[in-house]
């Protein structure tokens, strides 16, 4: 099981730590409510169609970083796709490529590159609203200094073929690229709603409070369909500790809400690992289309005495005033389970987290949750990575809750048992419908539940 662990946490080191703590908390949740039990009232798992190849790639196709989305549905209820195609993967960095796909009319279209292939890709994220499709992610370019880029590519056509404009590096008001040369940008998570595009992601520049560079979130917004940006917006407290694995969701409304896990509570650096390594869950609603810091950051999780726990890579989504967020928590033991809370007043008092939504057998963990939500319906899934002396297994699971997310229903699997080894899912809900994409054997996989 660590081998697995290590090669899925692979992306959680990296950035500045400082060694003292960072003082009182900014806000705590509040409010407690049930985080996901199951009575006779919890609705039926769900039925899922035969796993779809849509990658169908001679190179390798893969998902990574669950803080963002790579699937999303639109008001006529095409499918859009996003995933990373490495060209090759002898090269250091890595040379790929980001493809996109749509499902319109029940028929996948042909396959599209958003933008050329390059060395240090890193793995696409997506967003859809009034017929605009985004597609965000970052570059590492190793030289001549190290540093990181954030890419943003658009179709104004829904993503018909053909319909993306060349990719941008998104800029701040004055024409600068955001990550200046030696500083990362990375693993961004973007939202739309209307006319309006929210990006936010962990960027190592330096904090001037603590005269290093240290990893803080950040947002960008757009109010024109990603034709200008802002200035860079700070989210997440300068507090000389790591913040990252931003994920980002809004509404039509003028609230946006950004979640993340924070190292400020460490008594030492959080090394992959460390026994030491004390991560907490954050929360912060931005009002004003994401302009506004009128509401402090408020702290979703709190450990127990003891030893300090991991928490990490959480996903976050909004339906009306009910705002959910969930993550991968080491707090019930050795292995990885996934935990959720909610809000339910647009995210100002949050129920405390209750048991795990995952129950796994022992030598399994799971991870990588995402959310989507329509109305009551919240739609959870996540991947569970087990040992097996035949060889490690990974399986993509679902559970769906009908009333918000107090009652959930047992799991289902949405591979139907064809899974290789499945990982790093996304979800999108139309309606009824709910669709989800993986990552198996270098491809990518596609399957959907109709109305139970």
């Amino acid at each position: 099981m660590l081998s697995l662990l290590v090669w899925l946490l692979s992306a959680a080191c990296g950035g500045s730590h400082s060694a003292a703590d960072a003082g009182a908390d900014a806000g705590d949740a509040q409010s407690p409510a049930d985080a996901g039990g199951q009575d006779s009232q919890a609705p039926e798992a769900r039925v899922w169609s035969s796993p779809e190849n849509i990658s169908q790639s001679a190179t390798y196709s893969d998902l990574r970083i669950n803080w963002g989305n790579s699937i999303a549905v639109d008001a006529t209820d095409a499918v859009h796709v996003t995933w990373r195609e490495v060209v090759d993967p002898q090269a250091s960095p890595l040379v790929s490529k980001i493809a996109y796909r749509r499902r319109a009319s029940a028929a996948w279209d042909v396959t599209q590159d958003v933008g050329p292939e390059a060395p240090g890709l890193g793995h696409p994220k997506l967003a859809e609203a009034a017929g605009n499709v985004y597609v965000v992610w970052h570059r590492y370019d190793p030289a001549p200094t190290s540093f990181d880029e954030l890419h943003l590519a658009r179709s104004t056509a829904g993503g018909a073929a053909g319909s993306f404009a060349p990719p941008v590096i998104l800029v701040d008001d004055a024409p600068v690229v955001v990550s200046p040369a030696g500083e990362l940008s990375t693993s961004p998570s973007i939202a739309a709603a209307g006319d309006w595009v929210y990006v936010a992601w962990s960027d190592d520049r330096v904090v001037p409070a603590c005269g290093t560079n240290v990893p803080e979130v950040y947002l960008l917004r757009s109010a024109d369909r990603g034709v200008q940006w802002s200035a860079l917006l700070p989210v997440s407290a300068p507090d000389c500790r790591s913040s990252w694995t931003p994920t980002v969701t809004a509404t039509a409304g003028e609230h946006v809400h950004v979640a993340w896990t924070d190292d400020r509570h460490n008594t030492d650096d959080c090394a992959l690992g460390s026994a030491s390594c004390h991560e907490e869950e954050y929360y912060r609603r931005l009002s004003d289309h994401g302009a506004g810091l009128d509401t402090p950051e408020v702290r979703l999780t709190r450990d127990d005495p003891g030893p300090p726990v991991q928490s990490w890579a959480g996903n976050i989504t909004v339906s009306g005033d009910a705002v959910h967020y969930a993550w991968m928590d080491l707090s019930g033991g050795d292995d990885w389970e996934v935990y959720y809370a909610r809000s339910d007043d647009l995210g100002l008092a949050w129920g405390l987290p209750g048991r795990p939504l995952t129950q796994h057998a022992p030598g399994c963990a799971s991870v990588r949750p995402t959310l989507a939500a329509e109305n009551d319906a919240v739609h959870l899934v996540w991947f569970e990575l087990c040992t097996d002396p035949g060889g490690d297994t990974a399986t993509v699971f679902h559970r769906w809750s009908a009333d918000g997310g107090r009652t959930w229903s047992d799991r289902s699997d949405v591979t139907s048992g064809a899974a290789l080894f499945a990982i790093q899912p996304s979800v999108a809900v139309a309606g009824d419908a709910v669709h989800v994409v993986w990552n198996d054997q270098a491809e990518i996989w596609y399957a959907t539940s109709p109305a139970p």
